[in-house]
């Protein structure tokens, strides 16, 4: 299995452009269509250090570098995965989460955004866990790491993950 993440670095351009495409997603809690529309980027905790300069990036690319970034990485996904991982679909080009997944991840109390990990389910498939992000730049998983016996509080961290995307191929 290190052979694949070693293997992967070339992949964080199509993760990349997956993550800057949902950061321009807007959400909207509440309003039921009446247009009185509280965004959740409107209702979040103060700043800290970590969030400040999260915001302060500007994760826009132009099309051209997305297009030439996803043409790099279709073009040798498969050269970059040892041998017996090779033509087997272990990495995806693409998976896609619907935004109900996204609003649910990010419109947790204390998520200042999210982080998305690779990750391989049982048939040796790469997939995407999405995981919010806290303002002390922590989420789910790290925290579980750090005390795995804790039981998290949705009111101190963002507790949910979302997975099961629509990989393809």
């Amino acid at each position: 299995m290190r052979h694949y993440l070693t293997l992967l670095k070339k992949g964080r351009y199509s993760l990349f452009l997956f993550t800057t495409i949902l950061f321009f997603s807007s959400s909207c809690m509440g309003g039921g269509g009446t247009g009185d529309c509280k965004k959740c980027i409107e209702n979040k905790p103060a700043p800290t250090p970590f969030s400040t300069n999260l915001n302060a990036i500007n994760h826009a690319i132009s099309v051209e570098q997305a297009l030439t970034m996803i043409n790099n990485f279709n073009a040798t996904n498969e050269n970059m995965l040892v041998p017996e991982f090779k033509d087997k679909g272990t990495l995806p080009l693409y998976e896609t989460f619907n935004l109900k997944a996204i609003d649910t991840l990010i419109c947790q109390k204390n998520a200042i955004g999210f982080r998305i990990y690779l990750a391989m389910d049982n048939q040796q498939k790469v997939r995407m866990v999405l995981v919010g992000v806290d303002p002390d730049g922590k989420d789910l998983l790290q925290r579980k790491q750090e005390n795995p016996g804790a039981v998290l509080d949705a009111n101190e961290t963002s507790v949910l993950l979302e997975e099961a995307g629509q990989r393809w191929p």
